[in-house]
């Protein structure tokens, strides 16, 4: 009976030194599994803001490209409107001129047969 109690004390021993042994080993696997989380968060944040940072400098290139661009595109609606305003001012002048050729041209006509009426008059 004694050798089976010491038998029982030394099995309840080493069920408490196994089970030390494990929780000490569920410990360092915790350890060792927050340290690899720790360390892919940093690398995780660090990534992201390399990213942003990329990202915006990709924004800010993108931003002045529209931008110039607009400038450009303004800048030839200007010069076409300018262009066709001058067109147009063009055409109004030679509509003008030939308004004002056709006056003449009918005010010399006009003279030319009140001259013509006029000797007819005194000859007779």
């Amino acid at each position: 009976a004694e050798l089976r109690s010491i038998s029982a004390a030394e099995l309840e021993r080493s069920r408490v030194e196994a089970e030390k042994y494990r929780v000490a080993e569920i410990d360092r696997v915790m350890s060792d599994l927050n340290e690899k989380h720790a360390a892919a968060m940093e690398s995780l944040r660090i990534t992201l803001s390399t990213e942003k940072t990329a990202t915006q400098e990709k924004m800010q290139t993108l931003e002045k490209s529209y931008k110039e661009q607009l400038t450009q595109i303004r800048s030839e609606v200007a010069e076409s409107a300018a262009r066709e305003s001058e067109d147009q001012i063009n055409q109004i002048m030679s509509l003008h001129k030939l308004e004002m050729e056709k006056m003449k041209s009918e005010l010399q006509s006009s003279s030319a047969a009140e001259l013509e009426q006029i000797k007819v008059s005194a000859e007779e």
